[in-house]
């Protein structure tokens, strides 16, 4: 389990990531023009929508319901509008707008009334909201190529680890090393005190740097160490480095 030189803005920045926000805040600028709010970057005033950070299981569920077939049945296609009104349905959990929103207590979903209330704002608006949101669930493509770039380094066979990483090559990194080394999965780490976080993260590290010194010694013919993975079993480490 090998993490080098991380410094404590490093450590806080994987925290960061295990800990996302389970509502997003969308915030758009506007103009009213003839008493209708419509979305304007010059805007002086600025209205928010909160959403439900989408889960695996909201996406499979948004998917399945927008996913139609074709008159004869021989392709699909997703409606764009459909996906639109269920992401409003499950995942808007409030705005600033003079237009109440009320749940049903069983789904936590918009009610039907609410959901029929939450369409009748200015489309643009809508789209404006939507727009920021699902960008939330999207790679960027600079994100891409940093993380491409980075993980021809981290997967190398002779990597000491990659320096300044990125959210992709962070999340995985931090994951996978505290899964192996204490068989702890992303919710088990939402639970853990941020002090103990810390505590493990600079053990790792401290163990790092001494596997790191001893293959050296020894020719850089790899580690003997071993470690207690989620079962109990010892095995040698095959802990992902990161920092530099």
């Amino acid at each position: 389990m090998i993490y080098l030189n991380s410094t404590d803005e490093d450590i806080e920045n994987q925290w960061e990531k295990l800990i996302a926000p389970d509502v997003i805040t969308i915030s758009v600028r506007v103009s009213w023009i003839e008493g209708i709010c419509i979305p304007d970057v010059n805007g002086i005033k600025s209205v928010e929508a909160k959403f439900r950070r989408m889960t695996c299981g909201d996406y499979w569920q948004i998917e399945q319901k927008a996913t139609v077939n074709s008159e004869d049945e021989r392709e699909i296609h997703v409606d764009n509008e459909m996906t639109k009104k269920m992401i409003i349905k499950m995942l808007l959990v409030g705005w600033d707008l003079d237009i109440p929103l009320e749940f049903d207590d069983e789904t936590g979903y918009l009610t039907k009334e609410s959901l029929k209330g939450a369409m009748s704002i200015p489309a643009p608006l809508m789209n404006a909201f939507l727009e920021q949101y699902e960008k939330t669930n999207e790679i960027s493509e600079e994100e891409y190529i940093k993380a491409e770039r980075q993980s021809a380094i981290l997967f190398s066979s002779n990597s000491s680890g990659v320096s300044n990483a990125c959210e992709m090559v962070t999340l995985f990194c931090t994951l996978g090393n505290f899964w192996e080394k204490f068989g702890l999965n992303r919710f088990d780490l939402k639970k853990l005190p941020y002090k103990e976080f810390i505590m493990l993260r600079v053990m790792m590290q401290k163990e790092g740097e001494v596997m790191k010194r001893s293959q050296a010694q020894h020719g850089n013919r790899g580690s003997n160490t071993k470690i207690a993975g989620p079962g109990g079993r010892t095995r040698p480490s095959r802990g992902i480095r990161q920092g530099h």
